[in-house]
């Protein structure tokens, strides 16, 4: 990916800015990993952490990213109970209240007359022939109670970045909007975590301002003041950043998605290959929603098409699972009946993982109900 970014070059002498005298020279042990808000922060010298945020479908604990037992935050019924996980979704969904008359969508409803709208989770609710019903929103949308319809989230639940030198912002768990947080004294935001300063290190700068979105100057990204001493303008420069996993596939009950369908990129991806299986293993996470793509057996940087009839690769399979834990069930819930694989690209290690896929699945518990996976693709870094 290339992007064109502004860069400035601070001068030795102005840029050293160490921190106070009774700062610490060390503030972690090195290697040691930890949790700061929803990210894993490891200790890099003493001195630094390096962050590895957990994103929607993962929680930290003891400094390493679990798999959710819930969506995050979630409102979900059950009979008349309302049902609320836990904003980190580390545990499962406990009961909030009982509701007097019905429990849809995550809010307790009463009578309506058609016409009437109302919010449920990531839901519009709207009163037909004197009931209501549930209109989901987009995966990327959530239900605005004072607009009464699905608008874009504003950010990605959870996410955390800096927006000056020493104060930051977390998305909260809807994604409606950023929440603002200071660091303490003695502390500065670094990658959106914050950290103690320490001596002879380097400070947060105070001429990392933040910019202003909508005249709210509490958001937006950080940027450079060129105008402070020690900074150099020499303009723009073509800098070319590590390329971002991509994961996508859109989800219908036919074989031709209802207009409007929007695809959904999973959150977590990543490309594995295991020399002595010899499969090649995609996996992506959305919420709750998790693929797997096995391809095997398959040699190292083979490319081409594989196909469910075709037998290319007779242990491939394609694996989905919507949300459903029920430990007493099987795990993957949805399994292919047919698959089309296009692996147009098989790097070695930290190379690209690149193709294309659709399937068709069927409910290992139902085998009357079906998901579409279409028009699939995925462009990721190969780990090992």
């Amino acid at each position: 990916m290339k992007r064109l970014l502004w860069l400035a070059i601070c001068l030795a002498a102005a840029c050293s800015n160490p921190a106070p005298a009774s700062a610490p020279s060390t503030f972690c042990q090195d290697g040691q990993a930890v949790c700061k808000g929803n990210a894993v922060a490891t200790c890099k010298a003493g001195t630094s952490y390096d962050i590895t945020p957990c994103g929607e479908s993962k929680y930290c604990t003891g400094g390493a990213c679990k798999a959710v037992m819930c969506e995050k935050g979630k409102l979900s019924c059950e009979d008349k109970k309302l049902l609320a996980c836990p904003e980190d979704g580390s545990a499962d969904p406990s009961v909030q209240q009982s509701c007097p008359v019905k429990c849809m969508a995550g809010v307790c409803v009463g009578n309506c007359k058609d016409g009437d709208t109302m919010c449920g989770w990531k839901s519009l609710l709207m009163c037909n022939n004197g009931s209501w019903s549930p209109q989901p929103c987009g995966p990327y949308q959530i239900c605005d109670a004072k607009q009464k319809k699905c608008v874009d989230r504003a950010c990605t639940p959870t996410e955390q970045k800096c927006t000056t030198a020493s104060a930051r912002q977390v998305c909260s768990v809807t994604g409606d909007k950023w929440l603002p947080a200071s660091c303490a004294a003695g502390e500065g935001c670094f990658d959106g975590v914050c950290r103690t300063l320490v001596k002879g290190g380097e400070k947060p700068d105070p001429r990392i301002i933040p910019t202003t979105t909508g005249g709210d100057s509490s958001g937006g990204d950080a940027k450079v003041n060129l105008d402070a001493k020690g900074f150099i303008d020499i303009g723009k420069k073509e800098i070319i950043l590590e390329q971002n996993d991509i994961c996508k596939v859109t989800l219908s009950e036919t074989a031709t998605p209802p207009a409007g369908t929007e695809a959904i990129s999973f959150d977590f991806s990543s490309a594995t290959y295991n020399s002595v299986s010899k499969m090649l293993q995609i996996t992506g996470n959305f919420n709750l929603n998790k693929l797997e793509i096995q391809i095997a057996p398959i040699e190292e940087f083979q490319t081409g098409v594989f196909t469910a009839q075709g037998g290319e690769a007779a242990d491939a399979k394609v694996l989905f699972n919507d949300g459903t834990n029920d430990p007493s069930k099987t795990q993957w819930k949805f399994q292919h009946t047919d698959f089309t694989i296009d692996l147009t690209a098989f790097d070695d290690k930290d190379g690209r993982i690149q193709g294309t896929f659709s399937a068709e699945m069927v409910d290992a518990e139902d085998k009357t109900k079906k998901l579409f996976l279409l028009d699939g693709s995925f462009d990721i870094k190969r780990s090992n």
